[in-house]
């Protein structure tokens, strides 16, 4: 984990292509405080704990592309403090803990296609 925390000139990373990876581990993209757009992999199954939190400019997280999507660790998007909208795909189990805790500008959550969703934290 931890891969890329803290890179503060890190504006925008697309892992779209990437179709071996199945984790984006615990604080990977922690406290890219000029992050404003992730694209994500369409065979990831696992967010970690913190894994793009305190990313102040990251506007929108669109994961309705992630095929096999189960769950989101801890903290994943927190102190997110530009986040307005969201996106999940239909295969996601579990929301972690505080996973969207001091997101101010969160205006659109929808669940409503999360099919098998059992936990949110």
């Amino acid at each position: 984990g931890w891969a890329f925390c803290a890179c503060a000139k890190l504006a925008a990373v697309d892992l779209g292509a990437c179709h071996a990876l199945r984790t984006i581990g615990d604080g990977a993209f922690f406290d890219c405080a000029t992050l404003a757009t992730a694209g994500f992999p369409p065979n990831l199954q696992a967010l970690g704990q913190h894994a793009f939190s305190a990313c102040a400019k990251l506007a929108t997280v669109d994961l309705g592309g992630c095929r096999v999507l189960r769950t989101i660790g801890q903290h994943a998007f927190s102190h997110c403090e530009m986040l307005k909208t969201v996106v999940f795909p239909p295969t996601l189990d579990a929301l972690g803990h505080g996973v969207f805790s001091r997101c101010a500008e969160l205006d659109t959550v929808d669940l409503g296609g999360c099919r098998v969703l059992r936990t949110i934290g």
